[in-house]
C-alpha cells in the first residue's frame, strides 16, 4: 500500500464518525394506518382531548387527528419546515427547523407568539425534536445531527443550558417524556432511546422496523405511536418492556 498513513487516518475518521452500537430489543407494529397529513414529522397527544393527537407537517402546518387517523383540524402556519410538536394543557408548540423558531399557540390554534432561537448549523441540521422535562422544569430542544445538541430552555423559552450529546446516534428525530423517563427517536438508526431525565444516561434501546420514523408519542395506555414521514403512515406498537 503506497499511502498507509492516509489509509489509517481515513479509517480512524470513519470509526469515530459512527454512532455507538446498542444491544437493542426489536419490536414490531401491530397496526398501521394511512395519514392524510403530508410529510408528517412529529406527533404528540392532545392533553385536553383524549384520543386526539397533534402532528407537525414538513409543509408548514399543524394537524390534529383522532386515533383512526382522521384529520379533525388543521392550522396553516407562517413557517417552512415544521419538525417537532409538543402540547400541554395550555399551549401547543411547533418547531420550525428552517427559521430556528418555536411557534406557541393556544388550544383554539391561535398563534400567541413566535420565538427565534439562533443556531449556526446547516439548514437541514437544525432543530428537530422538542418536549418538556418535568424533572428539571425545562423544555428540551434537540438539533438533528452534525452534531447533536440538547438545549435546555426555561419555561419562557430562553436557553438555560447547552449540552453536546456526542455520538449517541446518527441523528435525533423526536423526543417525548412519558412515565418518569425521557424517550428519543433516531430516524437513521431506527432506534428508540429510554433515558434518565436527570442525567440523560441511556437506559434501554428498541429497534423499530419503520421506514423514516420521524415522530414518537405514547397514548394513555402506554402504546407507542410512530409516524413515518416518507410513508405518511402512523404505526402502533405495544407498550415497551425492558
Amino acid at each position: 500500500m503506497k499511502h498507509p498513513y492516509i489509509f489509517l487516518t481515513c479509517l480512524l475518521l470513519l470509526l469515530t464518525s459512527c454512532a455507538v452500537s446498542y444491544d437493542s430489543i426489536k419490536i414490531q407494529p401491530y397496526q398501521n394506518i394511512n395519514l392524510k397529513v403530508s410529510e408528517p414529522s412529529d406527533i404528540c397527544p392532545n392533553p385536553v382531548k383524549s384520543g386526539h393527537f397533534f402532528i407537525a407537517s414538513d409543509d408548514g402546518y399543524l394537524a390534529e387527528i383522532n386515533r383512526k387517523g382522521e384529520v379533525t383540524r388543521t392550522k396553516e402556519l407562517e413557517i417552512y419546515d415544521a419538525e417537532a410538536v409538543y402540547a400541554n394543557e395550555e399551549h401547543v408548540y411547533v418547531v420550525d427547523e428552517f427559521s430556528r423558531s418555536i411557534t406557541q399557540l393556544n388550544h383554539d390554534l391561535e398563534v400567541i407568539r413566535t420565538i427565534t432561537i439562533p443556531y449556526g448549523g446547516g439548514r437541514n441540521r437544525s432543530y428537530e425534536a422538542f418536549t418538556y422535562n418535568p424533572v428539571k422544569d425545562k423544555f428540551l430542544l434537540f438539533t438533528e445531527k452534525d452534531p447533536i445538541y440538547l438545549f435546555e430552555l426555561t419555561t419562557d423559552l430562553k436557553i438555560h443550558n447547552e449540552i453536546k450529546m456526542g455520538k449517541i446516534a446518527r441523528d435525533i428525530s423526536a423526543a417525548t417524556y412519558y412515565q418518569d423517563h425521557l424517550y428519543l427517536l433516531s430516524d437513521e438508526d431506527k432506534l428508540i432511546f429510554k433515558m434518565n431525565p436527570s442525567t440523560y444516561e441511556i437506559l434501554q434501546t428498541w429497534y423499530v422496523p419503520v421506514i423514516n420514523p420521524e415522530g414518537l408519542a405514547f397514548d394513555e395506555n402506554g402504546h407507542v405511536l410512530i409516524v413515518s414521514d416518507d410513508r405518511e403512515k402512523l404505526y402502533f406498537f405495544n407498550p415497551l418492556e425492558d
